[in-house]
């Protein structure tokens, strides 16, 4: 394969992009992209491709785009490329011919924010790379935009500085929109009724079904953007009209002007699409134009191949269909109306003073994806997961396993609700330690699948068979057929159970392609606020923030009827959900235990969430693993289709004399119980060489909870650890039981609790007083134990973990660590900051850590 050198082109830079999840690869495909409009030259690659189609010895400019995944470590495909630079042998002059800029992206709700790409940009800079533009550090947290999109901008013309390229006729990739001051669309929400009537229209049957939308309930703009044609040959060459000849284009080339508050243009192209005047709108095979077949009109073939296809889609991978809970969407028997509420949903309402501004929004992503539909059978479960598609942070084959057992850890009247799976592995072959991670691919939730598919009256073509191709005369560069789409024998309601994430708050991009199918005008400007560079900070608060997904951004904006592959060109990929193995090969050869809660959000129309869902992976395994929760026994096997991960760090040690402190608060405790289990098996192993006095560290765990007698998972089991001398001291806390720290030690006569160390050690501590409130939160634990931490984290370096919520609680324990080494050994903020720091670089400090 042919290396790309230094080119002879003065307007050539190299692009690279490290990434795990996709988001670093399409910033890079979009920088590739809007380069040309600057009289710029983009090559695209993986930074993983180094050797084999670039050297970066011989590169003079580059961009690079990287992301940072697992415990502050690159993605895997940016390994290889950090290998290289990181070769001790490299002098302080290798790479001084090259200019570089660097764009990291991470989340600040992490310990290690943007380690990779500062890792990465210190190190090129040690190597003798000059950056001919300052790098930047973008904040998922916050939001990537609020950083990258003003870096992104300021990029090209700092390209075009350094290559020498004349910035003269490039093209404006922003609109700007002229505010209508004190017109009636200013401060205006969509219309009340129709935002009621959109919702109540979705009421499912009893059986979990959707009813289906006949052609006459479709409006122009829809009817435009799908048509279909009935065209077959007999023997003689006759055309004869025949449905199962039925073939379905559902193209759309629909362009607006660049101020969409021109209702004149925007009438005249509706008129023009729906008379048939586009010609993109209709297959190239098309002999007529005819509106779309009624149901109860299709051929009892057609409606069997529909039924076949959809039963096909919303199986499991074994062709099983279980039982689901499904999605539930407010309806008229709430005392107030879900429109009203709107009125105060910041999603919907245009505030002062975003509402008088004048608007700089992104120009329209061209659209290059055609999508054809016919009505023939397709072999769904004979497909490959997302079209083969790499999956992102494996180390493994895909393997299907068996779910053997599953129990509530949880009592009914928690507030969450854990559930613990065994796994089968048996015939896998797959080997794992306590504490790595395990990614399972889920489907979307079928009824909001069902809801979806409704909402954009999709009903007709969502169970015929699908072929997606990229559109002859497309302006987009590079286009291509998503790589995780199947391009023919799928459906649509296959890719939206399978392919894609629909959770997701829509991107900025996606709504900027939203207003193009938007009739009403009120919900026009609200969605130019949103995507606009003015409205940044209404998109982070009113959609990141609230975790709005797709379908609650189209129940409350009911003039939004996007067609079909303008989803396929935006809904980013539906990604495996990883957990954290809970149990030890050394007890359990053959199985493999999990713990999670289970996720619901409940319908609440002033955050904008205007239907009950439960988590996309979390609620999939509740519902399936149903009937052995209830002790039932079933004849067919519950299959789950799973991979182990790469950067598995968070492991035990070998060494068992090595000190260890463990905080899992929740289910952040559970590969702390397999820590625990090897543990134990290796000290009895340990016992019979050495006897009774080898060396064993120090384990200490933290747990929190909210209750004692409601959440305290895998009580007895703790106890029986703490009994037996595998854990030298175990601290509780529980978060909302209102007792004394009398109460506290009265009624866990069993645990050693923290009041009475912390006692000994702190004489003047108010838990020396019978009155006294006892800590609530680990962190709270953790300092009335500073003596004892300071101890093992100084003299007996000791090993740190740390599993649970990245939001708070591991921000909070990290604190609480730096505060106890300034209290106990006197060192500055910087000094303890610094101390913990050099851990997590040393990999001993370690966090496993989720949103």
């Amino acid at each position: 394969m042919m290396v790309v050198g230094e080119s002879k082109n003065q307007n050539r830079f190299l692009m690279l992009y490290g990434t795990a999840t996709g988001q670093a690869k399409a910033i890079a495909e979009e920088i590739a992209e809007k380069a040309l409009t600057f009289g710029l030259t983009a090559d695209l690659f993986e930074l993983d491709d180094v050797g084999k189609k670039f050297n970066i010895e011989k590169e003079r400019c580059v961009v690079i785009v990287v992301s940072t995944t697992g415990d502050g470590d690159p993605p895997p495909n940016a390994e290889k490329f950090m290998r290289r630079i990181k070769k001790r042998i490299l002098s302080s002059t290798y790479l001084s011919h090259l200019h570089y800029a660097l764009l990291g992206l991470g989340d600040s709700n992490y310990s290690n924010f943007c380690r990779c790409g500062r890792d990465m940009n210190t190190r090129l800079e040690a190597l003798g790379a000059q950056a001919f533009y300052p790098p930047g550090f973008a904040d998922d947290g916050v939001g990537l935009e609020v950083v990258a999109d003003p870096w992104l901008k300021d990029l090209y013309p700092a390209l075009q500085n350094f290559l020498g390229v004349h910035p003269a006729n490039q093209a404006s990739d922003t609109e700007t929109v002229i505010s209508k001051a004190h017109s009636q669309t200013n401060g205006a929400i969509p219309n009340v009724d129709d935002v009621e009537k959109n919702i109540k229209s979705l009421d499912i049957s009893s059986n979990g079904d959707v009813p289906a939308i006949k052609s006459s309930n479709l409006d122009n703009k829809t009817a435009a953007s799908t048509s279909v044609t009935v065209s077959s040959s007999s023997a003689d060459g006759k055309e004869q009209s025949s449905d199962s000849q039925l073939v379905i284009s559902n193209h759309s080339d629909v362009q607006s002007a660049s101020n969409n508050q021109n209702k004149d243009i925007a009438n005249a192209q509706n008129k023009d699409i729906t008379s048939g005047k586009d010609s993109n709108l209709v297959s190239e095979n098309s002999k007529a134009e005819l509106n779309l077949i009624e149901p109860e009109k299709e051929s009892a073939e057609t409606q069997a191949i529909r039924a076949s296809n959809k039963r096909q889609a919303e199986s499991s991978p074994s062709g099983l269909v279980w039982p689901e809970t499904p999605c539930e969407v407010l309806g008229g028997e709430s005392k107030t109306s879900p429109g009203e509420e709107l009125k105060n949903s910041r999603l919907v309402t245009s505030p002062p003073p975003l509402c008088d501004k004048d608007l700089t929004i992104p120009v329209l992503p061209p659209p290059f994806l055609d999508v054809d539909f016919s009505p023939s059978s397709v072999q769904l479960t004979s497909l490959e997961f997302q079209n083969g598609c790499k999956l992102p942070s494996a180390a493994s084959d895909v393997f299907s396993v068996s779910v053997t057992d599953a129990k509530v850890l949880t009592s009914p009247d928690a507030v969450k609700k854990t559930l613990l799976l065994r796994l089968s592995l048996e015939g896998t072959g797959i080997t794992y330690s306590p504490g790595d991670s395990l990614s399972i691919i889920c489907p979307n939730n079928s009824s909001e699948v069902d809801l979806l598919i409704h909402r954009l009256q999709l009903e007709d073509i969502a169970d015929l068979s699908m072929t997606v191709t990229v559109k002859s005369e497309t302006k987009k560069r590079r286009a291509a057929v998503p790589a995780h789409i199947h391009p023919c024998q799928s459906t649509l309601r296959h890719v939206l159970t399978s392919c894609v994430s629909i959770r997701d708050p829509p991107s900025k991009a996606l709504l900027r392609t939203l207003i193009e199918f938007t009739k009403d005008e009120a919900e026009i400007r609200r969605l130019q606020e949103l995507c606009s560079k003015e409205g940044s900070q209404e998109y982070t608060t009113c959609l990141r923030q609230e975790h709005v997904t797709l379908l609650d951004f189209l129940l409350a904006f009911p003039s939004c009827m996007p067609p079909a592959e303008t989803l396929l060109e935006h809904l980013p990929r539906l990604q495996p959900r990883p957990y954290s193995a809970c149990s030890s090969q050394k007890v359990t050869p053959n199985s493999l235990d999990l713990v999670f809660n289970l996720v619901e959000v409940k319908a609440n129309v002033s955050e904008g969430h205007l239907y009950h869902r439960r988590g996309v992976c979390t609620g999939w395994l509740d519902d399936i693993s149903a009937h052995l929760q209830r002790g039932e026994s079933q004849d067919e096997k519950i299959q789950i289709p799973v991979f182990l991960r790469t950067n598995q760090h968070f492991r035990p040690p070998s060494d068992l004399s090595q000190a260890l402190i463990m905080i899992g608060p929740g289910t952040g405790v559970a590969p702390f119980i397999g820590f625990l289990e090897e543990r134990s098996v290796c000290r009895s192993d340990l016992k019979k060489v050495e006897g009774p006095e080898l060396g064993y560290g120090e384990t200490w765990l933290y747990f929190g909870c909210r209750n004692r007698n409601k959440d305290f998972l895998f009580r007895d089991k703790l106890l029986d650890f703490k009994s037996s001398g595998v854990l030298t001291e175990l601290r509780v806390t529980f978060s909302r039981d209102v007792e004394t720290e009398a109460d506290l030690t009265s009624t866990t006569e069993s645990l050693t609790t923290a009041t009475e160390h912390s006692a000994d050690e702190h004489p003047n501590s108010p838990t020396n007083s019978a009155s006294s409130t006892p800590p609530r939160y680990v962190q709270d634990q953790m300092r009335r134990d500073s003596a004892s931490l300071v101890r093992l984290l100084t003299e007996n370096e000791a090993l740190v973990y740390v599993c649970g919520d990245a939001k708070n609680m591991a921000a909070d324990v990290t604190a609480a660590f730096e505060e106890i080494l300034q209290t106990e050994k006197g060192m500055s903020k910087e000094e303890a900051h610094m101390f913990i720091m050099k851990k997590r670089i040393h990999k001993t400090y370690l966090e496993d850590v989720w949103l």
